[in-house]
Formats: C-alpha cells, sequence, structure tokens
C-alpha cells in the first residue's frame, strides 16, 4: 500500500488529522452511497454526502484526479458542455441547464475521486458500501414490518424532514419498503448496484464472506422493496445474458430504445406510471426532424415543461421519469449514438462482473432521470480502474496521466 504524499494546493494548510484519516473517508464515502436521504439540498442541486467527501479527496488530491478525469472522462465533458450550451441556445434560460450540467460536472468529479481512492483503500470503501447496504436493508426489513402487521404505524416507519418513505404502500398484497429513500423503487436500484459491484469486488479478491453477506442482504432487500423495475430488468439482463457475458452493450441498448420506441403508443396512456416514463419518447415522436436529430438540450425540459405543461387526465408531469428517456429528449439522437458507443467501449474493457453492475444500474435507471446518483459514479469509477486503457490513447499517456498520486492527509 502506498504512503501518502499531498499535491496541490492543499500543502498549504498546516492542521493535522490522524494518519486513518483515508481509510475513514473510503469507509464513510462507501456507507453513505446506498443510504439517499444522506445529501445537502442547495437551491434545487442535491449534494450528497459521497460527493461531499469526492468534492474532498480533489482538493487534497487535484493533479491525481485530474488525470483520471483528463484521460477517460473528457469526451463525455465535451459533449455534456456542448449540449448543454444547445439548451441554453434552444430555451433562452440558462437555468435549468446551468444547474443539470453542475450536477454532471460534481458526477465526473466524483468519478476521478473515486478511482483515486479505489486504488489505495479499495477494501475500506467496500466493507463501508457493505455497511451502509445492511444498514439500510434493515431499516427496510423494520418498515416492512410496520406496513405487514402495525399498517406503517410504527415510530420512525418514515422521516418526513429527509423525504424518507414517502412511497410507502402495498402492491399484489405485498408490503413495500423505501429504505432511506423516497421509493421503493429507488431503495431497489441502489440494492442492485451496490450488490452487484460488492459481488465482482468479492470475486476479485477472493472474499467468499463478502460474497454471501452482499448476496444475503441484497436479496433481502429487494424482497422487501417489490419493485416492478426490478422484474423488468431481470428480464432484460435474463434475455440479453449471452450478449452482457460477452460485453455487447450496444446491441442491448439498442435493442432496447428500439423496443422502447415502438411500445410508446401502446402503453402511454394506460396510466400515469406509464404517462411519465414513455412521455419522452411520445415527444421524441412528435418532434421535429432537426429536434429528432439533436434534442432539445441538457437541462432544457423545465423549460420544456412550464411552456407546454404536459397532464395525464389533470395530473401533471413534472419531470421526465427515465434516464434513457431523458438522453433521447435532450440530445436526440447524436447524444444517443454517443452515450451507447461510450458504454459499450467502457464495459467492453472492463471484466464482465463490473460490466453487469453498471449496464443493470442504468437499466434500473430507466425509470428515473438520475444519472449523477454516486452508485453510478462509483460504477463507471470500478469499470475505469480495472479496465486496459482506452484504444484511442497511447499507453505511455494514459499512465502519464493517470500516475498515482498518494494523499498526505497529515497535511489537510
Amino acid at each position: 500500500m502506498m504512503s501518502l504524499k499531498a499535491t496541490g494546493s492543499a500543502t498549504g494548510l498546516t492542521s493535522r488529522v490522524p494518519s486513518s484519516t483515508p481509510q475513514v473517508l473510503a469507509w464513510t464515502t462507501g456507507f453513505f452511497i446506498p443510504i439517499k436521504a444522506a445529501r445537502l439540498d442547495i437551491t434545487g442541486l442535491s449534494l450528497y454526502l459521497p460527493y461531499v467527501a469526492a468534492i474532498a479527496v480533489a482538493l487534497v488530491a487535484p493533479s491525481a484526479v485530474l488525470g483520471v478525469i483528463r484521460s477517460r472522462l473528457a469526451a463525455p465533458i465535451v459533449v455534456v458542455t456542448v449540449f448543454t450550451v444547445w439548451g441554453v441556445v434552444r430555451t433562452g434560460d440558462p437555468v435549468g441547464p446551468g444547474v443539470t450540467f453542475a450536477k454532471l460536472m460534481i458526477a465526473f468529479v466524483a468519478i476521478g475521486a473515486f478511482v483515486v481512492v479505489l486504488r489505495q483503500h479499495e477494501r475500506h470503501l467496500y466493507l463501508g458500501l457493505l455497511s451502509g447496504v445492511a444498514v439500510s436493508v434493515v431499516y427496510a426489513v423494520y418498515q416492512w414490518l410496520s406496513g405487514r402487521f402495525f399498517d406503517f404505524g410504527l415510530p420512525y416507519t418514515s422521516i418526513a424532514a429527509l423525504k424518507v418513505g414517502l412511497g410507502l404502500s402495498s402492491r399484489y398484497g405485498l408490503t413495500r419498503a423505501t429504505g432511506f429513500t423516497e421509493e421503493p423503487s429507488f431503495l431497489a436500484t441502489l440494492l442492485v448496484g451496490s450488490t452487484l459491484l460488492l459481488i465482482a469486488y468479492a470475486s476479485r479478491t477472493k472474499q467468499p464472506g463478502v460474497m454471501k453477506a452482499a448476496v444475503a442482504l441484497g436479496a433481502i432487500g429487494l424482497f422487501v422493496t417489490t419493485s416492478n423495475n426490478l422484474f423488468a430488468t431481470i428480464l432484460i439482463v435474463g434475455a440479453a445474458w449471452p450478449f452482457v457475458r460477452r460485453r455487447r452493450v450496444a446491441i442491448i441498448l439498442a435493442a432496447y430504445y428500439l423496443t422502447v420506441i415502438w411500445l410508446t403508443p401502446f402503453v402511454l396512456n394506460r396510466d400515469i406510471t406509464y404517462y411519465t416514463r414513455f412521455f419522452a419518447y411520445d415527444v421524441f415522436r412528435k418532434s421535429t426532424s432537426i429536434t429528432q436529430v439533436l434534442g432539445h438540450g441538457v437541462g432544457a425540459y423545465p423549460s420544456f415543461f412550464r411552456v407546454f405543461h404536459p397532464q395525464f387526465q389533470g395530473q401533471d408531469v413534472a419531470s421526465l421519469a427515465s434516464v434513457w428517456g431523458g438522453f433521447l429528449f435532450e440530445g436526440g439522437v447524436v447524444l444517443v449514438l454517443l452515450v451507447v458507443w461510450w458504454l459499450a467501449t467502457v464495459v467492453r474493457k472492463t471484466q464482465w462482473r463490473e460490466g453487469l453492475a453498471l449496464l443493470a444500474l442504468l437499466l434500473m435507471l430507466s425509470n428515473y432521470n438520475s444519472p449523477w446518483w454516486p452508485i453510478v459514479s462509483l460504477a463507471l469509477a470500478q469499470c475505469f480502474l480495472i479496465a486496459r486503457p482506452p484504444l484511442d490513447r497511447p499507453r505511455r499517456l494514459i499512465a502519464a496521466a493517470e500516475r498515482p498520486t498518494d494523499l498526505n492527509w497529515r497535511q489537510v
């Protein structure tokens, strides 16, 4: 294990902290990833605690974090910037595009910071993640018992101040728990990503105990959520398993888009849930050719919704409820092709278990337009950490850009 040596502006700070700080920070970062309620709400921007930790790492080791961003994320940042400018031009309102741009830039910084932390303290981060999953599942089971036997009447079944438990309900006669999130499907998404990443880590590092604990906790947690989204993801991954195992993500995502666009007119008006999930695809189908090609721009949907006031049987639709529909709405065919190509490249260069974790997580987000959740940043960071260098960059340049830079937390 490397010692920690500072670079960048942090070297001028003189207060001292214990030498165990990097391990504690890594563990804490992992712990709060599945706990969505652990966030700071700042003028419409949800700053999750793992992102606060990532910003701290970026301040302590800017060279290391920037090296990862420059070598792995330069192209996505350019694309996001271009489509953000396009969103401002299309809407004439910089606020929506600006907020979305800020969220994505924080997520990109977090990816770089997570790579830096994983290089030195992967074990501590994943043990923290396992602990966070355990706490979330225990609380979800408590909610499930409260709903099953006490009509959700036990204390702290929901916590309004933290927006925890807003979607507590029953489906098919089964109680649906939310854990430390608003909705059962939010918890299911976090558990799918966390569990698969823990399984991949345990398999790679030969830790059967961690794998057994992750599988057990994930199974219990997913059972008490009763998520339709989870069932759909299992079916998609199961049907596409030969392609998943060979990391042919482009084929899966292309088939997904074509299927969803074809299904849209048949399912759009079934109920408010289907309408919100498929609304972006319906807008794409009815758009002009230039909008179908280039979209409305990153972050343009608030302005679009204010102008057109989309409704379903008198109920307002407030946002895009699909990350994949969001790509199509905001960037059209061009952005979708770029995203699919980039993700396919990332997954093709990593091991199949990490690729499966990223793909399943992104498929779970087909019901939510939330690509800036910390679990997504962690999945991408893990894929980058074990990937071969990109084919379009010489190995020596990648090595120079991503030369490990230690963090001297004693000077922080």
